[in-house]
């Protein structure tokens, strides 16, 4: 080439180089882009540098350092490709020592290249040369060989087949660049300088670009095409050769007879089996293939009318699994709840069996993954969430679990209550990456699982609603049998306390008998009068001894009725005579008010007499000093009633639905003031 069309190449280089640093910059938040950047403008400017060697501006520099650049030039983008590598394949790696070292090494180079180490005083020209360039290609072979290495750590280590597409790109990027730098060092840098453009167009391709072509896919796909090619070459051949073979000559058929006969033969020998090869080939290339169609039928008919969750979830994992040929699935449960003012999305895992492992987890509501899941309620790979910037926000213990699961995919299942459950898949015993007509098919199946899962679990929940009423019932008589137990102690304890008081109280009502018959003449008034209220002390405290026995009787269910004809005008008057001094004490009104003749009735005497006298000592104890008391009694037509109003403090209204339980007593205020 000419020195203009050389100068005219090293203008469109520069501008490609450039325009690719330009295009990452899209991207300068991530360290990949950032050295991918710098790259395209050293190479850029060693362009430029090689188009002013063309035009005679550096030969200051001396010829000898000239003819050195391409070299240096071809390290120094291979150790920047180095750092660029490193951060695109993920490695731990200690990139700024390398830069560091690989810096020395190309201060080496320099020195050696600008004489500075006076090699012309130690060797003959040739013999430098040859030092200079194997410092340059020790140093650049190092590298590269580090590239590859790291390369193959992450490609061993990249678990799925999108993550491997991604390295075997980048490996190829090296290549190429790898085949660009030899040719420069070989005196071809015209052709190294192209070879190393499309290297970086394509690694700059691989770093901006999500959803990369898939290498493997493409090869085998051209292979299965080249195969397919060269066997119709040799059926048509056969074919053309077969019916040449079996006309008469002396027929002299035309052309068109020839070509008629060819065409026919095709479309009803050669087309049917060119099919048949081509079919093969592919199953024998990509494995077996399936019919949607038939999947979701057979998935359909496989789930429906199963109620049980945990066979639910082994039915449609075994289906899966098998329809896709991968290692594992995962069935999940999803509710929201909130804890400490978060709200969350907890994945219960539907295990099979108790032992299988747990793998329940939880996300934020505000995740990227639940919400990429939400609002698309779309299958979201692995590589997706490995990738792209916005799931980069997910925090550490929610990757963990997702890394946890080592699947390709996450599959949502939604219904009209919104996100219901959620499947997990992967990967692929062949290794293969789930191809857009796989995820299709995924959210067709998610759907028909949706309504057997929610079913199901509406069947759990119905299950564990029952179990916890009959825990709650058996609780409940086990608290009622406690209550019964300590009812009975109790009113045992009331039993045995009442009898056991009764034989002190007797004694002492027989000795203060004695005293008032034989001693009240030796004793003085007051000392008369202290007896008579020691008297009077004593026979109310054994009328409610006497009370407490007739309540234990009842509370015991031992009490015995002693039922006679009675009239009821004279137990309420025999109720009511006890009460006539403690009427006249308080300077208490007690009117008794018979309403018309009263029907007689079949009664205990002492207990009504008993009942009757507590309410009108009640009626009398909490009135005020001259207020009234009535008691009002009439027959109706099938009943007795009997009513005792005062004029006292009164009950409040919220103390009526207790007033009869058992040992109640109302509030202070209500006692105060009174006895």
């Amino acid at each position: 080439m000419n020195k203009d069309s050389l100068i005219i190449l090293s203008i469109l280089w520069v501008v490609v180089y450039f325009s690719v640093a330009s295009l990452v910059l899209r991207r300068r938040g991530q360290a990949v882009s950032r050295y991918l950047f710098t790259y395209g403008i050293v190479a850029g400017l060693g362009e430029l540098i090689q188009i002013f060697v063309y035009v005679d501006w550096l030969d200051f520099l001396g010829q000898s350092f000239i003819n050195w650049l391409p070299a240096l030039g071809a390290f120094i983008l291979a150790l920047i490709f180095f750092a660029v590598s490193i951060e695109f394949l993920e490695i731990r790696f200690s990139t700024q020592l390398w830069i560091i070292a690989g810096l020395s090494w190309m201060a080496l180079i320099l020195a050696l290249v600008s004489d500075l180490v006076p090699l012309s005083t130690l060797m003959a020209g040739p013999a430098q040369r040859v030092l200079i360039l194997s410092t340059i290609l020790i140093g650049w072979a190092g590298l590269v060989t580090t590239t590859v290495v790291l390369a193959g750590i992450a490609y061993n280590r990249a678990r799925q087949p999108l993550h491997k597409n991604r390295v075997i790109f980048w490996m190829f990027c090296l290549g190429i660049l790898a085949v660009g730098d030899i040719l420069i060092y070989t005196g071809l840098a015209e052709i190294g300088a192209f070879v190393r453009i499309i290297g970086i167009v394509i690694a700059a391709y691989v770093a901006l670009t999500h959803n990369l072509i898939d290498l493997l896919q493409m090869g085998l796909k051209s292979s299965i095409l080249l195969t397919t090619t060269f066997l119709a070459v040799l059926v048509y051949t056969g074919a053309f050769l077969l019916m040449q073979t079996q006309f008469d000559p002396s027929l002299r058929l035309s052309p068109v007879i020839l070509g008629t006969g060819l065409a026919l033969l095709s479309v009803f020998l050669v087309n049917p089996l060119l099919n048949l090869i081509n079919r093969g080939v592919n199953r024998l290339v990509f494995g077996r293939s399936y019919d949607p169609g038939n999947i979701v039928r057979e998935f359909s008919m496989g789930i429906n009318n199963i109620v049980d969750l945990a066979f639910l979830a082994h039915t449609t994992r075994d289906l899966i699994i098998k329809t896709f040929e991968i290692e594992r699935a995962y069935l999940f449960l999803v509710d929201e709840e909130v804890e400490d003012g978060n709200s969350y999305f907890r994945l219960q895992f539907i295990r099979e069996n108790e032992s299988e492992p747990n793998f329940d987890g939880r996300l934020r509501i505000d995740n990227p993954v639940a919400v990429f899941l939400r609002k698309t309620r779309l299958p979201l790979t692995q590589y997706d969430v490995d990738y792209l910037p916005s799931f980069k926000l997910i925090t550490t213990d929610e990757r963990a679990w997702l890394d946890a699961l080592k699947v390709d995919v996450l599959v949502p299942i939604f219904s009209k209550n919104g996100w219901i459950g959620l499947l997990a898949l992967g990967p692929k015993l062949s290794g293969e990456r789930f191809f857009t007509a796989d995820l299709t098919l995924l959210t067709t199946l998610a759907d028909q699982t949706a309504v057997a899962l929610e079913n199901a679990r509406l069947f759990s929940d119905t299950i564990k609603l029952n179990e916890d009423l009959v825990r709650a019932q058996k609780a409940l008589e086990d608290a009622n049998l406690h209550l019964r137990e300590m009812d009975e102690m109790k009113s045992a304890f009331i039993s045995v306390v009442t009898h056991e008081l009764r034989t002190p109280f007797a004694n002492m009502a027989f000795s203060l008998q004695l005293m008032g018959l034989y001693g009240c003449d030796n004793l003085l008034p007051e000392q008369q009068e202290q007896l008579g209220q020691l008297n009077a002390g004593v026979k109310s405290a054994r009328q409610m001894v006497d009370n407490l026995v007739v309540l234990a009787s009842f509370l015991n269910r031992q009490v015995e009725l002693s039922l006679e004809p009675l009239n009821l005008r004279d137990v309420i008057v025999d109720a009511l005579t006890p009460l006539k001094d403690m009427v006249k004490e308080k300077g208490i009104a007690l009117q008794l008010n018979i309403v018309g003749e009263l029907k007689p009735i079949i009664g205990d005497r002492a207990l009504l007499t008993n009942a009757i006298c507590q309410l009108a000592n009640n009626a009398i104890k909490f009135n005020k000093s001259g207020g009234k008391v009535w008691v009002t009694c009439w027959t109706t037509s099938d009943q007795i009633c009997l009513d005792i109003k005062d004029t006292g403090v009164g009950i409040k209204a919220e103390k009526l639905p207790v007033l009869w339980d058992t040992f109640t007593q109302l509030a202070d205020p209500l006692r105060r003031g009174v006895e």
